[in-house]
């Protein structure tokens, strides 16, 4: 991504630190391959809600504690895992279990702010709709990974941005500011910076 930064990330990558044994990169592969296939069937006996959870909770400590470099390696580590973005998006859409639905917003959007590429990965499997969906979430956590991942992928370039303009991103966004005495001081920041992320570059034009 080349236009605009998740103001919470690590600053973009420049170089990636190795990912053999014992490195974060490879403990990151290792979390991320544990995850089952998205639409396993049979269902894997492993197919666990809670353990999912955990494991989710475990990249977002791996990712918040890691230097830049280090913080890269794992994203990349991330991306190259098998299956491992998919089943990202899988848990994304899990309705009834806001924690795991946060945590996977949570490192979507962790991958989405690195290079174009990074950003592609996510975007590729269809997560501008979803994210624009999340918007409306009840649960706020979740509302917030959200804001924050749009911001990230409309920052990319102007294609993505008028991607999630067409989603019908802005009234919901535009929402968080007007219940201020309800959206903490987090979100009110986050959806500004959204909503200036959506503002940059040439101006979008509907199809009419």
């Amino acid at each position: 991504s080349s236009l605009v930064v998740w103001p919470f990330a690590n600053p973009r990558p420049s170089l990636l630190s190795p990912s053999g044994p014992g490195t974060h990169a490879h403990i990151a592969t290792h979390a991320c391959t544990t995850l089952p296939a998205p639409h396993a069937s049979p269902p894997r006996s492993d197919d666990d809600p809670k353990a999912h959870l955990n494991s989710m909770m475990g990249l977002r400590k791996l990712l918040s504690k890691q230097n830049p470099p280090n913080h890269w390696a794992v994203v990349q580590a991330m991306i190259q895992a098998p299956g491992a973005v998919p089943r990202l998006v899988e848990f994304l859409q899990i309705d009834n279990n806001p924690s795991l639905q946060s945590e996977a917003a949570w490192a979507l959007a962790n991958i989405a702010s690195g290079t174009s590429e990074q950003t592609k990965v996510v975007v590729d499997e269809g997560v501008i709709p979803i994210f624009c969906r999340l918007l409306t979430s009840t649960n706020d956590d979740v509302r917030e990974e959200a804001v924050g991942a749009l911001g990230t992928i409309a920052g990319d370039s102007p294609t993505y941005r008028n991607q999630v303009l067409q989603e019908g991103a802005i009234a919901p966004l535009l929402q968080q500011l007007s219940d201020s005495e309800n959206s903490n001081l987090r979100m009110l920041r986050v959806a500004t910076w959204a909503l200036s992320a959506m503002a940059r570059d040439r101006p979008y034009t509907p199809d009419f």
